[in-house]
């Protein structure tokens, strides 16, 4: 049996992050490895001395935020008729829809730090 993270270990999912967030930290607040993290993050750590480097969490959100939204395939491309909600439906409510996405990566953080497995895992 495995113990949980400590407070100490950088696989720890914090209720509040920190400003100035390590490599790890960093890792696990985008929920990519750090592998992916060095191929994709163009945002730079900065040094506060002493062989410490930290990333800025406004850089990293202000990033993140300027992303394009991922191109629909054709697979699943919605027709024409089904882009437009009907006068039935309400529009989706943006935040609600970015709350969500959040709440999941936060899950699965969370999953790959305490070392359990997660539903998003593949299979195949």
């Amino acid at each position: 049996m495995t113990a949980s993270p400590t407070a100490g270990d950088p696989r720890r999912i914090p209720e509040a992050w920190p400003l100035m967030l390590s490599r790890d930290q960093l890792c696990a607040y985008i929920g990519v490895c750090e592998s992916t993290l060095i191929r994709i993050c163009p945002v730079r750590p900065r040094d506060l001395g002493a062989n410490v480097v930290r990333y800025d969490r406004r850089q990293i959100d202000a990033w993140v935020e300027g992303l394009p939204p991922r191109l629909m395939t054709p697979r699943t491309a919605a027709l024409p008729s089904e882009t437009q909600p009907s006068q039935d439906e309400a529009a989706p409510d943006p935040a609600q829809d970015q709350e969500d996405r959040a709440a999941a990566a936060l899950e699965r953080a969370r999953a790959r730090a305490s070392g359990g497995r997660s539903q998003w895992r593949r299979t195949g």
